[in-house]
């Protein structure tokens, strides 16, 4: 993640916030990356298909 250019929040029109769904689903993966092997989680588009 990057930030530049950043103005007060009073400067805002609209202040963003995590979404409390991306926030459990990012700590699901990290869990499952713990428990089983660095790279067991990805895009769906990354994985081999079973053929």
């Amino acid at each position: 993640m990057r930030a530049e250019r950043l103005r007060p929040s009073e400067d805002t029109v609209h202040q963003l916030t995590l979404d409390d769904k991306l926030h459990r689903l990012e700590t699901a993966l990290d869990k499952a990356t713990n428990r089983y092997v660095p790279g067991i989680t990805g895009a769906v588009s990354t994985f081999p298909r079973a053929g």
